[in-house]
């Protein structure tokens, strides 16, 4: 796909696979991962103290994660620039595994306000204006898949394991790895920590090579109740694939394998 138009950036992927953008906050250069899965935009503390933040309240990031809020006078990704953003200032979680230095997290807050174009393959991010791609033809080669906003605004969709389904599932770009709770591991054939069913459908998006980590990580305990099923669909799934995000259409459109 050729993604005419729009703000490029390149995509920057760690090692293991953590997806970083670089950003301009109150004009000081730093690197943010890009995370689906949050649901507002976030600084370490030691990023906070550097630019000299101050704390102006508390939030439960993604309604889990204690945090204290605070406001980014300008945040800049590339030439977009967004002004007065209220932010979290949080460390992530042991459980996201990042693997390379980073100062921050671009979550769905300032996410959702754009149509965004990840194109794992030619490594690059494309940012357009709101409700621009979902409702023109340059997508007519990829599968379109409808979701719906879940609890703190996530993204959620409906995935099937050998068509067994549905099952509900979070697109976490932000997670280097698909994972799912022992409850949902128990459809899934093999033994192990780390398991691998013959097919997974998003839609009419359809996989038969990927892997899946089984771990009942502690967001899974805010998300679901200990009995339901769940899957967070991370980045290591579209490594060979593009990836439109149109959030204020609810579509989130997937290619075929490249």
């Amino acid at each position: 796909m050729e993604f005419a138009g729009g703000v490029q950036l390149q995509l920057d992927q760690s090692r293991r696979g953590t997806l970083f953008v670089p950003v301009v906050v109150n004009g000081r250069q730093l690197r943010f991962i890009f995370d689906t899965g949050a649901s507002i935009t976030a600084v370490t503390p030691a990023v906070a103290d550097a630019l000299g933040l101050v704390p102006s309240g508390t939030i439960l990031v993604n309604g889990t994660i204690p945090a204290r809020l605070t406001m980014l006078e300008t945040l800049s990704v590339a030439s977009i620039q967004h002004d007065h953003v209220r932010a979290a200032i949080v460390a992530l979680p042991e459980e996201k595994r990042i693997d390379e230095r980073f100062d921050g997290v671009l979550g769905l807050d300032i996410l959702s306000q754009h149509d965004i174009a990840i194109d794992f393959p030619r490594h690059r991010f494309v940012f357009y204006p709101p409700n621009h791609l979902a409702r023109s033809d340059v997508l007519d080669d990829m599968i379109r898949v409808d979701f719906k906003k879940s609890r703190n605004g996530l993204v959620e969709v409906d995935i099937a394991f050998d068509e067994r389904g549905p099952i509900p599932a979070y697109l976490d770009l932000g997670s280097q790895r698909t994972t799912t709770n022992s409850v949902t591991a128990n459809w899934i054939e093999g033994g192990g920590e780390e398991r691998a069913p013959r097919g997974l459908n998003l839609g009419n998006v359809r996989w038969e090579a990927f892997s899946i980590i089984v771990d009942d990580l502690p967001i899974f305990d805010q998300w679901i109740r200990a009995d339901e099923l769940a899957v967070i669909l991370g980045a290591d799934l579209f490594r060979d694939r593009e990836v439109v995000l149109a959030y204020q259409d609810g579509a989130l459109f997937v290619s075929r394998a490249l």
